[in-house]
């Protein structure tokens, strides 16, 4: 009875506020919080929410792109769950979990790791329905972590590929536990900074763990910082702001987070699939083609496909590139 009492209060505290950090050694647990339709039960309900927070002309936008019908098969296909779970120095970190509404045998994982920093960028439901969801109806667990930071139910601070690369592994240990996902069978999709942290982890993951990886996927990938700061200069005021001592040693800094200048550090049996905008405003479609360049030589399984006149998200290929993706993770299953 204690227990259940202490637990049912760490998880209120985790939805209103910051809770204390647990020790390091907690054994790993994903304390779920609930539906992510609790708060919007219907379509009407989430729409009438998205106007009281954005005003008419972006809800409409949000109801043009994701109707009615789109809606109500996520509810039906699938059980979404959100909640915390410890990071490995014990930070208490939000995601999300979905996961088919029949499972009848181990699924394939496929961690989703978000773009952004800090709030920007969060999981929202918007993102569920973008990738999420239409991943996970194919026939995969897929965990989005909102990482250290990331939302207002995470602790800790964004570090832009530094600790939080470490929230991205500890929930892929905890998923792998989950008896409804096959440990063996383990995939990353990373979107926009999300590739940083894709790469990153694959590269810092434990030998006997880094084995069960078979293949990840990026989205306007951003896998070199030093060429970002050149195409965008304004990303080095997030760079000083969020990157631990940043100011006294860039140059390392910088070069542990960007891929491309290390891409013979990741394994070479986990093949690598680059999806990119040709007019991606906010990662270069350049620094897509290095990368690609770099990886022949290092990766088995490697490809790049670039997709005309589409933007960082290629919002009008959306169905495209889950297609892509799911091709991809299949033909990579052991």
């Amino acid at each position: 009875m204690f227990k259940r009492i202490v637990l049912t209060l760490l998880l209120a505290l985790s939805m209103m506020a910051p809770s204390a950090t647990l020790a390091a050694n907690q054994e790993a647990k994903f304390y779920a919080g609930g539906s992510c339709f609790k708060a919007f039960p219907t379509y009407d309900a989430w729409i009438d929410l998205m106007r009281e927070r954005n005003g008419w002309f972006k809800t409409w936008i949000i109801s043009w792109r994701y109707d009615e019908e789109r809606f109500n098969d996520a509810v039906a296909s699938v059980d979404c769950t959100v909640g915390i779970y410890p990071s490995t120095d014990g930070t208490m970190v939000q995601a999300f979990i979905v996961k088919p509404k029949q499972v009848k045998e181990p699924l394939p994982m496929v961690l989703y790791n978000r773009g952004g920093n800090q709030g920007f960028g969060a999981v929202t439901l918007a993102q569920l329905l973008d990738f999420i969801i239409p991943l996970s109806k194919q026939g995969y667990v897929v965990a989005a972590t909102q990482y250290r930071g990331g939302s207002r139910r995470s602790e800790g601070q964004d570090e832009f590929g530094g600790r939080d690369v470490q929230d991205v592994l500890a929930l892929s240990e905890l998923v792998a536990a989950m008896p409804e996902t096959d440990s063996s069978q383990r995939f990353m999709l990373g979107v926009s900074r999300g590739a940083m942290n894709t790469f990153m982890a694959l590269r810092d993951a434990p030998k006997e763990t880094t084995n069960n990886y078979r293949a990840v996927a990026v989205i306007g990938g951003l896998v070199d910082l030093i060429e970002m700061k050149d195409f965008r200069p304004e990303m080095e005021r997030v760079y000083r702001a969020l990157i631990p001592n940043y100011a006294t040693q860039q140059a390392e800094q910088l070069y542990t987070r960007s891929v491309s200048l290390w891409p013979e550090k990741l394994p070479a049996h986990v093949g690598v699939l680059q999806l990119h905008g040709e007019d991606d405003e906010r990662v270069s479609v350049q620094s897509a083609r290095t990368l690609s360049e770099r990886l022949h030589t290092h990766i088995r399984s490697h490809n790049l496909k670039v997709f005309s006149g589409e933007d960082h998200m290629i919002r009008g290929e959306r169905e495209t590139v889950v297609a892509e993706i799911d091709r991809w993770f299949q033909q990579h299953l052991k």
